[in-house]
Parts: structure tokens; C-alpha cells; sequence
């Protein structure tokens, strides 16, 4: 067979990375610094912010699966089954054990504050 006969066809999908943030709900910082990164990031739709507070609040529901807000943070985590977690806060990092963590900062590059994981939607666009 000559090289003028042979063809190869490669099919590739893509998808944007899940990155799940926690936020503490009166974190009123963070969740605006995760708001703005999440709309700038291809799929945001897909970056779940998940609230993590240090305790559930007393409206929530208790059951046996949500007894407590660590489990709580777990089940968003297996629903949205994120590529990287970011918390937002110190107290939520020992909440991920077996996830791959990045910090906030992590995702912006230091030139000129672009996105460090994952696309930006300006980049998608050109």
C-alpha cells in the first residue's frame, strides 16, 4: 500500500474542565472573585459553586445523607464530579481528601491575570 492510499481519521471530542469552587455563603469576597472567574471560564455553567460554610444552617435539612456540611460538600462533588476543587478558605481543604485541589490564585497566571486552567471564553471565541 503506497502512502497516497492510506488515510487516517481522528476523532477527538473536548470539553471545558469542572472546577468546583467552595464558597462560605458570607464570604461575600470570594464568591465575587469565583463569580467573575467562572463566567470568564469556558463552560462556567459547568463550574458548580458549592456552598461551604463551616457549619449547615439551621434551615437545611437534616438526614442521613446530609448529617453534616462536610457530607453535604461531598454529594455536590460526586453530582458535578468536578476535574479540580478550589476552596476558598483553609478549613475547606481537609474537606476534598482524594480530589485534585487548586488554590484560587492558581487559576489566574501571574501575566496579566489570565487564566491559568482551563480556556477563557475570549480564547473559545477566536
Amino acid at each position: 500500500m503506497s502512502t497516497d492510499e492510506a488515510s487516517i481519521t481522528l476523532t477527538q471530542s473536548v470539553r471545558p474542565l469542572r472546577i468546583a469552587f467552595l464558597v462560605a455563603p458570607n464570604d461575600r469576597e470570594s464568591l465575587l472573585k469565583v463569580l467573575r472567574l467562572a463566567t470568564c471560564l469556558w463552560g462556567g455553567i459547568f463550574n458548580p459553586i458549592v456552598p461551604a460554610g463551616r457549619r449547615l444552617p439551621s434551615w437545611w435539612p437534616r438526614t442521613s445523607r446530609c448529617a453534616d456540611i462536610r457530607s453535604v460538600v461531598a454529594g455536590y462533588l460526586d453530582t458535578f464530579e468536578p476535574d479540580y476543587v478550589v476552596p476558598t478558605a483553609d478549613y475547606q481543604c481537609t474537606w476534598v481528601p482524594g480530589r485534585d485541589v487548586l488554590a484560587l490564585d492558581e487559576l489566574l497566571s501571574d501575566a496579566h491575570e489570565e487564566i491559568g486552567y482551563g480556556v477563557s471564553t475570549a480564547e473559545s471565541c477566536s
